[in-house]
């Protein structure tokens, strides 16, 4: 089954020119409240800029439901769906009139990441701007603003929810420069000092690439050390998710990031970003192991195989 794209635009601040060189910013909006922090960080920036948004609302893909038998029905999901794109149009187009900023409002199916890269580069924006998930499976640097950023050239910003107050950015770096962006670099009144009770710098870590993976022949896209035993697990973005499964299965709570130049520490008791102690060394993979990896063990597709 497939959907057009459908395109709403409302008027902007009255007798504003239009300007070629304004600032463009795409954000993504699916009527949460993570969504809805984005969208006014957004439209902040955007009056700010003198510029003017794109709202994306993006709905996954029906699989077709006849192969297993199953009965689905398309037409009411549909109408759910088109109903909720006019609320949120409305809602969004209501925000951005009292503001004076003009809005464009897409609603696309598809993966998040991939639609919200397509939209931004057909509008040649200047910035993405999306919330932080509050998925358990998304907390590990945000998956949808990970996968942004290794995927599209502008700034992505990532809208932590109010209760965290922070923000944190990737802005327009090259891949190997992106690779080297700490919890430092990118986040706003977001640290604490861990519990050391997570954490054992005397330990190295299992390996150089995620155990379990190792074990299964599976790959990864980023790895993870325990803070605690040691072991190296996969990210959450990657097909596997070990190292929070780990993480649950131990009660271990605080993982490190395993990539070269990157040296932020995870409390998933506290769901933020902490600051650790100089754990024993290696502090993360041999530099000429390829991302994702392990080489020999990468599909060709495995942009698809992310979560």
């Amino acid at each position: 089954m497939t959907e057009a794209r459908d395109t709403m635009r409302s008027p902007g601040t009255p007798g504003r020119a239009a300007d070629a060189t304004a600032t463009v910013i795409v954000v993504g909006l699916d009527g949460s409240p993570a969504s809805w922090d984005a969208f006014s960080w957004a439209a902040g920036e955007a009056v700010r800029s003198g510029g003017s948004l794109i709202a994306v609302y993006v709905t996954p893909i029906v699989e077709c439901a006849a192969a297993v038998s199953v009965y689905f029905d398309y037409a009411a999901v549909e109408q759910a769906r088109q109903e909720i794109a006019a609320e949120l149009a409305g809602e969004a187009a209501q925000r951005a009139r009292e503001l004076g900023v003009p809005l464009s409002f897409v609603r696309e199916p598809g993966d998040a990441a991939h639609v919200l890269t397509s939209v931004a580069r057909s509008a040649g924006a200047d910035l993405v701007v999306v919330g932080k998930s509050a998925k358990m499976r998304h907390h590990l640097a945000g998956s949808l603003g990970r996968r942004l950023v290794c995927h599209h050239d502008a700034p992505v910003v990532v809208v932590v929810p109010t209760m965290l107050r922070g923000v944190w950015m990737a802005g327009t770096f090259s891949r190997a420069q992106r690779s080297k962006l700490t919890a430092r670099d990118i986040a706003v009144e977001g640290g604490q000092m861990a519990d050391t009770s997570g954490i054992d710098p005397s330990v190295p870590p299992s390996g150089a690439g995620c155990a379990d993976c190792d074990a299964s022949g599976g790959w990864w896209l980023h790895l993870r050390r325990c803070a605690q035993c040691g072991r190296i697990g996969c990210c959450d973005t990657s097909p596997a998710q070990h190292a929070s499964g780990h993480a649950a299965a131990t009660e271990h709570p605080v993982v490190r990031s395993f990539e070269p130049g990157e040296s932020w520490f995870w409390d998933y008791r506290t769901e933020q970003f902490i600051d650790g102690p100089e754990l024993a060394s290696p502090e993360h993979h041999p530099l000429d192991q390829p991302t994702p990896g392990p080489a020999g063990r990468v599909p060709r597709n495995w942009q698809r195989h992310l979560n």
